[in-house]
């Protein structure tokens, strides 16, 4: 990523803590007209590191930060079906594989109810990310 985006956009939300963050500044670069490229060929290595959080603490922030993420950046009939498509698929791995539905409302409650700052993606980078294949509906 270069230097200049991350001036022009700012760096990961810290508030995310575990999931999405990339999610986040992709939305963020694409509004603000910066091109993401791909390249199948390009293999990122990820020195290894342990993680504090449990399994069904990471599907606790991936579903929560999701919800961030659709609630941020997706006009109303993406975000609807986003926000749907996320509390079913986590939801329903914090109760059938860790079987913990507390997590699931707890999960809802933050994703929901915490106060995001809005920043519906403009029709231009909608359109960007349906020519280029973009997660709009999950």
């Amino acid at each position: 990523v270069r230097r200049a985006a991350l001036n022009a956009v700012g760096l990961y939300d810290a508030d995310m803590k575990y999931g999405c963050e990339e999610l986040d500044l992709a939305f963020r670069l694409i509004e603000s007209g910066w091109t993401i490229l791909y390249n199948p060929r390009v293999k990122v290595q990820h020195r290894v590191a342990t993680s504090s959080y449990s399994r069904e603490w990471k599907a606790f922030y991936a579903l929560r930060n999701h919800l961030w993420v659709g609630r941020r950046y997706l006009p109303l009939p993406y975000r609807v079906m986003y926000l749907v498509s996320w509390i079913l698929y986590m939801g329903s791995e914090l109760v059938i594989r860790y079987r913990r539905p507390d997590m699931v409302w707890a999960a809802i409650k933050e994703g929901i109810c915490a106060p995001q700052p809005r920043r519906i993606l403009s029709r231009r980078a909608v359109k960007y990310l349906k020519m280029h294949y973009g997660r709009l509906w999950w």
